[in-house]
């Protein structure tokens, strides 16, 4: 059961791709990630992976799975939302 009280950051920005094309992504931080839905998703024995520096994987609403960011190629100016959990789970997370 979601916490309809709870809000939750995400965040807009935007990046190079290797092809130097620039993309939006719209995304939440793992640890911003309601616990329960961490635990469904998430498989193995939460050993965390060794990403390079600038690298960290999130959730991206609008693909709907676990992406990882780049912040060494991030570009132009950072938004942020914030939204209810019940709002999160209602509108990105219920796949």
């Amino acid at each position: 059961m979601t916490d309809a009280s709870k809000v939750i950051r995400t965040e807009i920005r935007t990046f190079l791709k290797k092809n130097g094309e620039e993309r939006n992504m719209h995304f939440v931080k793992l640890e911003d990630l309601p616990e329960e839905f961490l635990k469904k998703r998430l498989k193995g024995n939460n050993r965390k992976k060794n990403l390079s520096e600038g690298l960290e994987v999130v959730w991206d609403l609008d693909k709907r799975d676990f992406r990882v960011f780049n912040w060494n190629t991030a570009t132009g100016t950072p938004y942020h939302r914030v939204m209810t959990e019940d709002v999160l789970f209602e509108k990105y997370l219920n796949t």
